[in-house]
This record gives structure tokens, sequence and C-alpha cells, in this order.
């Protein structure tokens, strides 16, 4: 080969290297030269090792100018591929390492937090009994907010027994913590079965109250009252009271009657429903009414009058008022009862409502008629008749003008 046309394109400190690199250039039909090889040991003190004399320098390979690319190209898919996968094993020897100290952090951090997790595992056996229990108890028990609770508590065991499943990869934890999300979904089922439940048992209670069933009455709304409780259902709850009050004053229960509104008026006040407080304060004094506590009633309905008069509710102040003059007719108080009932006329008059004007007009007429004031008597059944003419009601005009006539009769006995 001539050396004066020739260039390096490959140096090494390895002898094996060059060795190798000329051997496969030759296997690719490329002439080379080795240079340094046969003189590292003739000049100064020879090899160093397995390295090269310093005198004398690396060893070299040395190709024709024209082959040079060819050639470079050739030994650089050799050397960087064998480069490569040294590479790749002195990686691989990194990860195994990585992966020894991380095996061996997680072996540590198990140790190290090992009581904790057992703490977590008898906390979580603990939970899902106590799960179950509530669960099961939900269906006969009326404890309000006990679909909430039995919800948090199977929450709670379902992230520790799964906490435990994960880490310790137990069996028990991870079927527990299945266990509790089941019952978290039938749960919520079971609100929403319930809720269509509720509304269907309403309309049975409706129904046999319609039809003076109060026996059934009594049984559908115990049953509905303990859904509403579970539930939190608070209109449904006032409901299904009130309506059981009325089985029991029908029954003349009426301990229990007052037991149960006292119970919705303590709930209203401390929720500041003045809406329901209205309503319940009135049914309260009808209680007492029906148990002939005709001044415990008054009191009642004199309650209802004052808060109304705050809130400026004028359909229950006409109630009320109307109320007392019922009752203080039957303690033959008919000036007080007649004074009570002019006020409620004037509220009637004022939300203009005719169907009340003509019922409370009527009675001041009966109250005038008890004071054998007969005149003034006339005077309002008149009014009910021109109020009963316009709603067309002929029966009751007859019967109004017929007590007109006798009461003009005995105004006549009473002139002569």
């Amino acid at each position: 080969m001539d050396i004066k046309r020739s260039i390096i394109i490959f140096k090494t400190e390895n002898e094996i290297d060059i060795h190798r690199a000329a051997e496969y250039l030759k296997e690719n039909g490329i002439n080379c030269v080795s240079q340094n090889i046969n003189t590292q040991n003739l000049i100064g003190i020879g090899k160093i090792g397995s390295g090269i004399n310093p005198a004398i320098g690396s060893y070299q390979l040395l190709v024709l100018e024209e082959d040079s690319e060819r050639a470079s190209e050739l030994l650089r898919q050799i050397f960087i591929s064998e480069n490569f996968k040294e590479k790749e094993v002195e990686q691989s020897e990194e990860y195994k390492q990585i992966n020894n100290i991380e095996e061996d952090w997680k072996d540590n951090t198990h140790e190290d937090i090992k009581g904790v997790i057992y703490l977590i595992n008898i906390i979580g056996y603990i939970l899902i009994f106590i799960t179950i229990i509530a669960f099961i108890s939900s269906f006969f028990l009326s404890i309000p907010h006990i679909h909430t609770y039995v919800i948090i508590i199977a929450i709670l065991s379902l992230i520790s027994n799964g906490f435990v499943g994960y880490n310790k990869k137990k069996t028990f934890p991870i079927i527990f913590g299945l266990i509790s999300g089941i019952i978290i979904f039938l749960v919520f089922f079971k609100i929403s079965y319930e809720k269509i439940e509720l509304q269907n048992s309403l309309a049975r209670i409706e129904k046999n109250f319609t039809y003076y069933s109060f026996k059934d009455a009594k049984l559908e709304l115990n049953k509905a009252l303990m859904i509403a409780e579970r539930n939190n259902i608070i209109e449904e709850k006032f409901f299904i009271l009130s309506k059981l009050a009325d089985i029991y004053e029908e029954n003349s229960n009426y301990k229990e009657s007052l037991k149960i509104e006292n119970m919705i008026l303590e709930f209203s006040e401390q929720n500041n429903d003045i809406e329901n407080i209205l309503i319940v304060l009135y049914r309260i004094a009808v209680v007492y009414e029906s148990n002939n506590e005709i001044l415990n009633a008054i009191e009642y309905h004199n309650k209802a009058i004052a808060l109304a008069e705050k809130v400026g509710d004028k359909r229950s102040l006409f109630s009320n008022f109307m109320k007392l003059g019922t009752l203080y007719k039957k303690l033959d108080k008919y000036e007080t009862a007649v004074n009570n009932e002019l006020i409620a006329l004037k509220l009637a008059k004022e939300i203009n409502d005719n169907k009340l004007i003509l019922y409370i007009t009527n009675n001041i007429g009966i109250s005038y008629q008890k004071l054998e004031n007969y005149n003034l008597a006339i005077k309002y059944y008149e009014d009910c008749i021109e109020i009963l003419k316009k709603i067309k009601d002929e029966k009751l005009v007859a019967a109004l003008v017929d007590r007109i006539e006798r009461l003009n009769k005995l105004i006549e006995q009473n002139n002569e």
C-alpha cells in the first residue's frame, strides 16, 4: 500500500482494538496498515502494563485516502455499537442498584410503619363490624340521619381496609373493603327506595283518613314516620306527626295528641319556622278546646295572635280571633265574643275573601242573637243574605230568611 497516499483513521491505546479494526477492514475489502505495534517494547521503558509505550505513542491504523470515508463508517459502526452495549450493561446494573435501594427503602418503610399499619388494620376490622351492624339496624331503627352515619362509617372502613390490603396484600382487608363499598351502594339504593315508599305510604294515609280507617292510618303513619326520621325529611315528618296527633284527638287521647303537637312546636321553634309555629299553636288550642280546657285554648290562641301580629299574617289573625269568639261563647261571655268576631270581620274584609266574610258575619249575628240584641242580629243576617245571593246559595238564603222572620216575631212580642 502506498504510504504516501494513506491517512490515519483510527488511534487507540488498546492493542486488541487495533488488531480487530484491521481485520474488520480487510474483511470488507479495504487495505490498511497498523503502526507502532512492533516498536512498543524496543524503545525506552517499553509498554507500561497493558497500555502503550509513552515514547512511541498510541497504535495507529492507516488506509488509502480514497478509502478513508468508507473505513471510518465501518469502524464507527463496530465501535459505537459495542460502546452502546457496554453502556446498556452499565445502565442495567445501575437500574438494578436503584431497584435494590427502592426495595430496601420499602422494606425499611414497612418496618418503620408496621405498628401504624397494624393499628389501622384493627380499626378497619372494628369499622366493618360497626358498618354491618349499623346497616342492618337502619331497617329497624328510626334514628335521625342514620343513613348518613352508615355511609360515613362505611367510607372510613373502605379507606382503612383498602390501605392495609394494598400495603400488606392481605385477603381479609381487601374483602372487607369490598363489603364496605357494596354497603355504601346499598344505602344509596335504600334511600331512593324509601323515598318512593314514603310517598306511597302518605297516599295510603290520606285514603285511610278519607274512610275514617284510623287504625290502619296509624300503622301507616308509624311506618312513614320511621322512614321520614331515618332520612331526615322534615316536611313529611311534620305532616305525619300532625296526622298522628289528629288520630289521638279523634280517639279522645288528648294527652298523647298534645305531646306530639308540642314536639312539633319545639322543633319548629328551633328552626325558627314561623309559619309552622302559627299552625301548631292553633292546633294545640283546638286540642285543648276538644278536651273542654277552654282557658288553655284561649291562651294558645292569644300566643298565636301575638306572633301573627309581629309577622303581619292576617289569615292567621282572622282564624284565631274567630276561634276566640267561639270559645268566649262557650264561657257565655258574648260581649267579649262579639268584640273578637268584629276584629275577625275587619280582617276578612281586608283579606277580601267572601267566604271568610260570610262565615264570621253569621257568627256575629248568632252572638247578637244570644245577647238578645235582635236588631243587630237581623242586620248581620241580612248582610249574609246579600253575600249568599251573589254566590247563588238559595238554601242558605231561605234558612236565614226564616231565622230573620222568627227574630222579628220576638221583637214584636217584646214590644207588646
